[in-house]
Formats: C-alpha cells, sequence, structure tokens
C-alpha cells in the first residue's frame, strides 16, 4: 500500500544523498497548473509561487552536507509543459541547491529497451534505500512504497546508476535542442 509519509521519513534518515527519478510525461498536479499558466503568459515563475515549502527543505538539506539530486526524463522536442517545468523548476531549484539533472527521453527508451529497466518512478536516499513512486490513471500522485526485495535494490541500484551516467544538466539539454 502507497504511503505519502515514507519520503520525509527516509529523506530525514539519509547521509549523503537522495534522488528522485521522474520519467512520465505528464503529472496532475494542481500547484502546477498555475506555474504553467504564468509561464505561458511570460511571467517568470517565482520560488514564492508553489514550491518555497520544497526549496527551503533542498536549502536545509544541502547545508547539512546531503546533496539532492532531481533527474527527470524529457521528450526531444520538449512539450510546452515540459519547456515550462525546465525552465522554472528546474533552473530556480539549482538556486537553493538542487542538482538537476536531465536525461533525453530517446536514452531512457533505449536503456528500457536494451537493458529491460523499469518505467517507473523513484525516490533513492543513500543509493541503499529505494521508494517507488505510484499514481493512479489520471497521473494523481498516491505515495510511495518501499523496495522489498534485494533482488528489486539491486536492479534499482543498476538502473540508477545508468541514468546518471547518461543524465546531463538541464541548461546543457536545452542548448541541444
Amino acid at each position: 500500500m502507497a504511503r505519502p509519509d515514507l519520503v520525509k521519513e527516509e529523506w530525514a534518515k539519509t547521509q549523503t544523498e537522495i534522488i528522485r527519478f521522474e520519467q512520465r510525461r505528464e503529472y496532475h498536479i494542481p500547484h502546477n497548473l498555475t506555474l504553467y499558466r504564468d509561464f505561458f503568459q511570460g511571467e517568470q515563475p517565482s520560488p514564492k509561487d508553489a514550491k518555497v515549502e520544497l526549496y527551503a527543505t533542498v536549502a536545509a538539506t544541502v547545508r547539512r552536507g546531503v546533496a539532492v539530486k532531481r533527474i527527470r526524463v524529457f521528450d526531444v522536442p520538449l512539450s510546452d509543459r515540459q519547456q515550462a517545468e525546465i525552465e522554472s523548476a528546474y533552473l530556480t531549484g539549482e538556486e537553493f541547491g538542487l542538482q538537476a539533472l536531465v536525461l533525453p527521453r530517446p536514452v531512457f527508451t533505449e536503456l528500457v529497451i536494451k537493458r529491460g529497466f523499469s518505467e517507473i518512478d523513484f525516490w533513492a536516499f543513500d543509493r541503499q534505500q529505494f521508494l517507488t513512486v505510484e499514481y493512479d490513471q489520471r497521473g494523481d500522485y498516491r505515495g510511495e512504497v518501499p523496495v522489498a526485495t534485494d533482488f528489486e535494490r539491486l536492479m534499482l541500484q543498476q538502473q540508477l546508476l545508468a541514468i546518471l551516467q547518461r543524465s546531463i544538466p538541464p541548461k546543457d539539454f536545452l542548448l541541444q535542442l
């Protein structure tokens, strides 16, 4: 059963690194609708708008010596919503210590096909504890589920390593488009 409180528990225990991996094309997150609307109207979204608590948590975590990384699979070419996301959330997050990375979808698709990697979102804490993220059909967040077996953990560790090796900073990704 998915539990939305697991990330907070694991976050507090993490010693060196927190990684969030996201591969879905779309997420149904109500506060993002305002962010996208503002972006398309030519306004530069502010961290005060929707994610101030998240950015404060990231900054505090980085100050205690824990790296916080967010890796997102993006389409090539970017959809309008993805363009808004990368320019607002990712570049703004970097100002607070977030290490944002992008994995182009064609590269991710190749990893899925050639290596049999899972098409799931997950959290990694110190590269040892993994939580998979669950969504309903519409894309509404349901919560996280701990990875239960050593085999699943090993598979996600291998997947994470390959993803990290192929991911690039958002600014470099935008220059390649």
